[in-house]
C-alpha cells in the first residue's frame, strides 16, 4: 500500500521477523504496559515501512504459551529456533528496556537469523527519557534504523513520516491495548475488558485489539465460570472473585482516572433591548461544563458483561448475592460511583478581533453518576447548565461572530499558551439543547392516574429525579400546585388540563384531588430531571377518529394527553405504534366513560403516532390532543 511513497526496491519482502516482547528490568508492576507497547509500535512501524512479513502478535502469544517462553522475556539461542520454526519466522527480534536510577530507560534491540544462527541488525543501548517511549518517538527512531541495517530503503517522505509525531488517537488505543495485554497475561480479566474497551473506543478498525475484546468478552459474559467444579461452593466462590475483581477495577478506576471536561456553549448568542443613551446591549449566551462521554465507559462495560455473565447462572438469590446492588461482601455497592468536578470560571466575551467585551464569572460541576436500571449500568451525567448574561456590551464592538474565553479557573488566571485552560467548544443552538439533555432516560419510579373525588394522588420521587403532575376538570381549571412550576394550561369545551412540575428527592408526594365535575389526575415520579415543550395542541372536530401527528424527540420520551367529548361507556382511545408506550389510563372515566387518557412514548425517534378513537356519542366528538416533548 506505501510502496510507492514510503520505501523503494522489494522493502524486505523475503524476510519474515517475529517480534518478540522486549525484556523489562527494573520496572515496577504499573510500567509493565510499556512492555507490550513497545512490541505493538514496532508491529506497527515495520507493517506500515516496509513490505516485511510480521508474525501476528496473538499467534506469537499462542506459540510463547506453548513454549513457556513469554514470561521471563530472556531467550537463548535454542528458543529462537524452536520459536522461529513454530512461527514459521526465520528472524527474530528481541531487546531489553532497563529503567535507570534517574528514572531515564535504556532501550536495546537485536535482530537475529534463527537458522543461521547470527545476529542481522542491532540497536542501541540508548537512553530515553520516559516520554519517548510513552509518545513513541523512541521507538519511531529505533525502527527507521533497524529498517535500515535489514536493507529496507526508506524515501525522504517515509523517512518524515516514520520520525514526526504519532497520532494521539493510536497512542492512546496503542496504551489502552498495552495495558489490557498485561491485565490479561495476570489473569485479572475484567480489568483486560476495561482497557479492551477504551482501546476499541479510540481505534474501532484493529483487528487485534476487536479479536482480543471479543476473548475477553465471551469469557466475562460466560455463566459457565466454576462451573464445571462439582462443588456448588466452589462455584459460589469463583463468582464471587469474579465480583470482587469487577468491585475492585471499578474502585480503582475511579481513582486513577481524571475525569476531563469541555466548556461548551449554544452560538446562538441572544440580544436584550438597546440602552440608547449608553449604546450598550445586555447579550446571553447558554454555556454548560460537560463532563467527558469516555469516562463512564469502562465502567458500565465492565458491570454490564459481568453481571450478564452472573445473571445467566440463575444462582444469585441462592447464593445470597445482591450485587451489583451491593458489594460481593455483601456491602455497599462499589460499582455505582458518582465522581465530580466543581470550577470557578471567569468567561471573557470576545468579539472577531480579539477585543474583551465582556467579563462574568460563574461556577460550575460536572460529572457522572453510575445507576443501575432495568438490569443495565448506565452513567448519567451531573452537569449545570447556565445563561451567561453580559449586561453592557459596547453595541459599536460587536461583530458578526462572538466567542467565550476562559480568562480564569478557580481564582488562577489561564496561561493559554501554556495549555493551562479548560477546553472550549461552541456549538449550535440545537447541538447544545441536545448536548445538555445528555442521556436521560425517561425511567418511570412511580406513577398513579385516579379520577375519585375527594382522595390524595401518592407517588414515591427519586433523587436526581423529577415529577410531573396532570390534573383536568371542567372550568375552572386547577391552580399549579403550591411549590410546583407551571408546564401549561390546555382546554377543549371548558374541559381544562394543568400541568405541574417539581424536582424530586427521595421522599413521597402526594397531590389532592378534589372539587371540580370530571377530575382526573395523573401524577407521574422519573429517574430525570425534565423541561417541557409543547409541539402539538389541537382541538380535531367532526368525530375524526384517526389522528395522526409526527414527531420526533431524538430518542427521549414525548406524551401525548387525550380528551374525549361526547364519549359514551364503550368509547376507547388508543395509540399506535404501542412500542414503548405507556398508557395512563382513566380506569372510571368521565361519569364512566373512558374519556381522558395520557401516552408516554419512552422513546421517541419519530414517525407518525396515530390517536385511535372507536366511537363517540352521536357523532358529535370533539377530541383535545396535546404533544408534550420532554427535554
Amino acid at each position: 500500500m506505501y510502496a510507492q511513497t514510503y520505501y523503494t526496491g522489494d522493502g524486505g519482502r523475503n524476510i519474515t521477523l517475529a517480534v518478540l516482547e522486549p525484556a523489562g528490568k527494573n520496572f515496577t508492576k504499573d510500567e509493565l504496559w510499556i512492555l507490550p507497547l513497545v512490541q505493538g509500535a514496532l508491529n506497527a512501524n515495520f507493517n506500515r515501512y516496509s513490505a516485511i512479513n510480521i508474525v501476528d502478535r496473538q499467534n506469537l502469544d499462542r506459540i510463547l504459551a506453548q513454549q513457556k517462553e513469554s514470561a521471563s522475556g530472556n531467550y537463548s539461542e535454542d528458543n529462537y529456533i524452536s520459536i522461529g520454526k513454530l512461527a514459521n519466522a526465520r528472524n527474530i527480534l528481541v531487546g531489553t528496556i532497563t529503567k535507570t536510577p534517574n528514572n531515564q530507560f535504556m532501550m536495546e534491540f537485536s535482530v537475529s537469523d534463527a537458522e543461521a544462527g547470527k545476529r542481522v541488525a542491532s540497536y542501541g543501548p540508548k537512553p530515553f527519557a520516559s516520554t519517548a517511549l510513552s509518545n513513541l518517538s523512541a521507538v519511531q527512531e529505533a525502527s527507521a534504523d533497524l529498517l535500515g541495517q535489514l536493507g529496507v530503503k526508506l524515501t525522504d517522505a517515509g523517512k518524515r513520516s516514520l520520525l514526526s509525531a504519532a497520532d494521539d488517537r493510536q497512542i492512546q488505543a496503542e496504551t489502552a491495548l498495552s495495558k489490557g495485554i498485561v491485565a490479561q497475561k495476570s489473569g485479572t480479566m475484567v480489568e483486560a475488558f476495561a482497557y479492551y474497551l477504551e482501546a476499541v473506543n479510540y481505534d474501532p478498525a484493529s483487528a487485534e485489539i476487536v479479536g482480543r475484546l471479543d476473548i475477553v468478552n465471551a469469557d466475562i459474559t460466560s455463566s459457565s465460570i466454576g462451573k464445571d467444579i462439582r462443588n456448588a461452593i466452589a462455584w459460589r466462590k469463583a463468582w464471587v472473585e469474579r465480583l470482587t475483581e469487577c468491585d475492585q477495577f471499578v474502585t480503582g478506576y475511579v481513582k486513577k482516572t481524571p475525569l476531563t471536561t469541555t466548556l461548551i456553549y449554544s452560538a446562538d448568542f441572544k440580544q436584550g433591548e438597546i440602552d440608547w443613551n449608553k449604546e450598550t446591549i445586555p447579550i446571553s449566551v447558554d454555556v454548560c461544563l460537560a463532563p467527558s462521554d469516555a469516562w463512564p465507559l469502562p465502567i458500565t462495560g465492565v458491570v454490564n458483561a459481568v453481571y450478564e455473565g452472573f445473571a445467566g447462572t440463575g444462582q444469585a438469590s441462592a447464593w445470597k448475592l445482591d450485587w451489583p446492588l451491593k458489594n460481593a461482601s455483601g456491602g455497599a455497592t462499589q460499582v455505582m460511583p458518582v465522581t465530580e468536578v466543581k470550577y470557578n470560571l471567569v468567561l471573557d466575551l470576545l468579539n472577531d478581533k480579539g477585543a474583551v467585551l465582556g467579563r462574568q464569572g460563574v461556577t460550575f460541576t460536572a460529572g457522572w453518576k453510575i445507576e443501575f436500571r432495568d438490569g443495565k449500568s448506565v452513567g448519567v451525567k451531573t452537569q449545570t447548565p447556565q445563561t451567561v448574561t453580559y449586561p453592557s456590551v459596547d453595541a459599536n464592538k460587536i461583530s458578526e461572530t462572538l466567542t467565550i474565553r476562559v480568562a480564569s479557573i478557580n481564582g488562577r488566571i489561564v496561561n493559554a499558551a501554556a495549555g493551562d485552560s479548560v477546553a472550549v467548544r461552541a456549538i449550535t443552538g440545537d447541538n447544545y439543547k441536545l448536548a445538555i439533555a445528555g442521556n436521560k432516560t425517561g425511567k418511570i419510579i412511580d406513577s398513579m392516574t385516579s379520577r375519585s373525588d375527594g382522595i390524595t394522588a401518592t407517588v414515591s420521587g427519586s433523587s436526581g429525579g423529577s415529577l410531573l403532575c396532570i390534573q383536568s376538570r371542567y372550568n375552572p381549571p386547577y391552580p399549579v400546585l403550591a411549590d410546583w412550576e407551571r408546564v401549561g394550561n390546555f382546554e377543549v369545551d371548558s374541559y381544562a388540563f394543568t400541568l405541574s412540575k417539581k424536582k424530586a428527592s427521595g421522599e413521597k408526594y402526594s397531590v389532592p384531588i378534589s372539587g371540580g365535575n370530571v377530575p382526573v389526575t395523573t401524577l407521574i415520579s422519573f429517574a430525570d430531571i425534565w423541561d417541557y415543550e409543547v409541539f402539538h395542541y389541537q382541538v380535531h372536530e367532526n368525530s375524526q377518529r384517526s389522528i395522526a401527528i409526527n414527531s420526533n424527540n431524538n430518542g427521549k420520551p414525548t406524551i401525548f394527553l387525550v380528551a374525549i367529548m361526547y364519549a359514551i361507556p364503550s368509547t376507547r382511545i388508543t395509540m399506535t405504534p404501542t412500542e414503548k408506550v405507556t398508557v395512563f389510563d382513566d380506569p372510571g372515566g368521565s361519569s364512566g366513560f373512558r374519556a381522558v387518557v395520557h401516552f408516554l412514548v419512552q422513546e421517541d425517534k419519530g414517525g407518525t403516532k396515530t390517536i385511535n378513537v372507536n366511537e363517540y356519542n352521536g357523532g358529535r366528538g370533539r377530541t383535545l390532543v396535546v404533544g408534550l416533548y420532554l427535554k
